[in-house]
């Protein structure tokens, strides 16, 4: 993503900090998905979000697992039609 969309080192590192490929093994029900989710979806309505008004809203932090994972596969393209305009986090 960095390179396709010559993201600059700063916006790069928010990007990873919100979509991280860190995996951790464990036997919670909550894993990798939710908490993309939740961190994309945070990351939407911050530093991508159009306006103020869309910043004022609501965030939830409440990880529960997930039962279907085509809204997190959705935030994440969202975010690269976002970031392919040339729209930037910083």
């Amino acid at each position: 993503m960095r390179y396709k969309f010559s993201m600059k080192e700063e916006d790069f590192d928010l990007l990873k900090c919100h979509l991280s490929p860190v995996v951790e093994d464990s036997n919670n029900e909550v894993g990798w998905e939710e908490t993309t989710y939740v961190s994309i979806t945070s990351m939407l309505k911050t530093v991508l979000a159009k306006n103020a008004k869309e910043q004022a809203a609501v965030i939830s932090t409440n990880l529960k697992p997930l039962t279907d994972v085509s809204k997190l596969k959705k935030h994440i393209s969202i975010v690269c039609e976002i970031l392919s305009k040339g729209t930037t986090m910083s």
